[in-house]
């Protein structure tokens, strides 16, 4: 019996080739010469596959999450404790930039027959790179009015704090 593994390969639809019929389509994949190797493995073992489709979407990527979690946020923490002595937690440095930043009402609303606090806009969890660099940048422009500097990030880096160390304010 073949691997059990998982591969994650995208491709686009077409309908631009030659030899397909009306209304046909054609699955073009990136990366098909990995791909066909695979599927000669699997063939050999007469496995049974399952496919699933759905729509491309970019996600926030890895190196902007550390750069959020581990340059931003930190920054933004010590920053305040040199303001006023207090280091707030990463996670109400992360509620204040969704609330405040980003300009997000809270409401109190019954769920289940209790009070929660919910938050309308998108959660930057769920943010694209687009949308997050975005943030990101709504975050540097905010704490720069109050003299906090966050730098950019480095490129063909993980963005970890360790990236940063040697980074001048300019």
């Amino acid at each position: 019996m073949a691997e059990e593994k998982e591969y994650i390969i995208s491709g686009v639809l077409c309908d631009d080739h030659t030899d397909l019929h009306e209304g046909e389509v054609v699955l073009r994949f990136n990366h098909w010469k990995a791909l066909r190797r695979v599927f000669r493995s699997w063939v050999e073992h007469t496995t049974k596959l399952e496919v699933t489709l759905k729509a491309f979407r970019y996600q926030r990527s890895l190196a902007q999450n550390n750069f959020y979690w581990g340059v931003v946020i930190p920054t933004i923490r010590a920053f305040e404790k040199e303001r006023t002595g207090i280091t707030p937690s990463p996670r109400q440095i992360h509620a204040f930039n969704l609330v405040h930043v980003l300009g997000d009402e809270p409401k109190v609303e019954t769920v289940l027959g209790k009070e929660v606090i919910t938050l309308s806009i998108k959660s930057s969890s769920s943010m694209n790179t687009k949308e997050f660099k975005e943030f990101i940048e709504a975050i540097q422009s905010y704490f720069d009015e109050l003299g906090c500097y966050i730098p950019d990030p480095v490129p063909k880096t993980n963005n970890h704090l360790t990236d940063f160390i040697g980074v001048k304010d300019t």
